[in-house]
């Protein structure tokens, strides 16, 4: 990972969703206060339906916030199917700004493991997602009937979501995942930025 173990002390990031409080662990994992979950004004986590609209295929999963929306489909995550699926449940009209599509399952009911695949809304697939992970952790808790921690295996590695009420914590090991230079006037507005030509 990119943090040292032994690395010491709590900062904090302000992020879109809020501000995180990550603490740095003795083994070099890095903890954060995630937040509260909820299920954005759904009763009892209730079972909704989104029609992706695809060959008349349809998607039954759970809406859940984490600061951020999450559409948490409990189906395996292997394959094709998120490449396909994901992005029309992400645009389906119940989401007015879109959503982040997971795809999850079970690997080991007793030690609490289970998997996931993530289509991020405005992105596509990532190979990890923080909140991601934090609404299928809360869901396979419900779903999967999962207590305690629950280990969320991605593609980008695995995390640890443990919950306090309705609070999630996350533990894993922060990883280097790019590196490049990036004109952020450029993509703040879309065009080209005008340069001056370089003096003599």
């Amino acid at each position: 990972g990119i943090v040292e173990p032994g690395a010491d002390g709590a900062f904090s990031i302000e992020t879109a969703a809020g501000i995180m409080k990550p603490t740095v662990l003795d083994d070099g994992r890095v903890r954060v206060d995630m937040g509260t979950v909820t299920t954005e004004g759904i009763a009892d986590v209730d079972l909704w339906t989104v029609d992706a609209d695809l060959a008349g295929r349809t998607l039954s999963g759970r809406v859940v916030s984490v600061g951020n929306p999450h559409f948490v489909v409990r189906r395996p995550p292997e394959g094709t199917e998120l490449l396909k699926l994901g992005p029309a449940a992400a645009r389906h009209p119940r989401f007015p700004n879109r959503s982040n599509v997971e795809f999850w399952d079970v690997d080991d009911h007793a030690a609490g493991i289970v998997r996931m695949r993530v289509w991020e809304r405005g992105v596509g697939e990532t190979l990890a997602c923080g909140t991601g992970a934090v609404a299928v952790a809360f869901t396979a808790r419900t779903d999967a009937d999962i207590e305690g921690p629950v280990t969320v295996r991605l593609a980008g590695g695995t995390l640890r979501v443990e919950f306090d009420g309705d609070r999630a914590f996350m533990t894993g090991r922060a990883h280097h995942a790019w590196s490049g230079d990036l004109d952020f006037g450029s993509v703040v507005s879309g065009l080209p930025v005008a340069r001056q030509p370089a003096r003599a």
